[in-house]
């Protein structure tokens, strides 16, 4: 007899389930951030990426699932310091009572450089932070406190699994610092002036074609430069971004015998 109560009960609904907790609707502009949003968040977090792989943050234009996207959210990171320009035109999309994250928020950021198109203005500030270990490890700490924020009652779920992430991003430093430091090349050359806070980091120096926005054409002057540069300090290889036209760095390899690499 409880047997058969108990399988009415079920067919019913009345069994006793475990409740599924509703997951964080969490939305981040490109994804590196969304690698660390979704790693800190783990299954407690559903995190939408407005840029979409091949898509370049600098300029991406927003579509109207992103909207919809922003609306929905508990929560949005992005990465500050001048990378998503479009994303103030979005601040009256945002959620009126969900946490908005600038991940970049109190990082040592670098003044950006002038290389690049004739007449363009420099950058502010150099965006690319997330290149260097170290600074990922506190743009984690930037995310774990966003998710606390939104999610207070699992602040130590997070701050348990951006523990963890910070600690695979020291090892990671540590490995770049015992092969980067001892190179004997420190200058190289790349398409746009995207690793300057590794550069810092490690001791290298970098010789970017064109500024921080990867879609500027550089100006003649600085392509006469980088020739010389080149020459004079030995560099053999030309490096490029999947995102960007190697054309210039092709151009650039073959005038002083260099090879492309991606």
């Amino acid at each position: 007899m409880l047997g058969t109560l108990g399988a009415i009960a079920a067919a019913l609904g009345c069994a006793g389930t475990p409740r599924v907790e509703k997951t964080l609707p969490v939305v981040v502009t490109f994804y590196p951030l969304q690698e660390f949003a979704q790693r800190v968040g783990g299954e407690r977090v559903r995190v939408v990426t407005l840029v979409p792989p091949g898509a370049e943050p600098h300029d991406y234009e927003p579509r109207p699932q992103d909207i919809t996207a922003l609306h929905a959210a508990h929560i949005v990171i992005y990465n500050g310091a001048g990378l998503e320009p479009w994303i103030e035109k979005l601040r009256s999309e945002f959620p009126a009572a969900g946490v908005v994250v600038n991940a970049s928020d109190e990082l040592p950021l670098v003044k950006g450089v002038d290389e690049g198109e004739a007449g363009e203005p420099p950058a502010r500030f150099d965006p690319h932070v997330w290149l260097d270990p170290l600074l990922a490890a506190r743009i984690v700490t930037n995310i774990q406190k966003g998710l606390q924020g939104a999610d207070p009652q699992h602040s130590e779920f997070y701050a348990a699994n951006a523990s963890k992430v910070q600690e695979e991003l020291r090892t990671l430093h540590g490995e770049f610092d015992a092969t980067l430091r001892t190179c004997r090349q420190k200058e190289f050359i790349t398409t746009h002036a995207a690793f300057g806070y590794l550069a810092r980091r490690y001791g290298l120096v970098q010789l970017a074609i064109s500024g921080l926005s990867p879609e500027a054409e550089p100006a003649p002057a600085r392509l006469r430069e980088l020739v010389h540069l080149a020459r004079d300090h030995h560099i053999n290889v030309v490096y490029y971004e999947t995102l960007v036209s190697p054309r210039v760095a092709e151009a650039l390899a073959r005038e002083v015998g260099a090879r492309v690499l991606v």
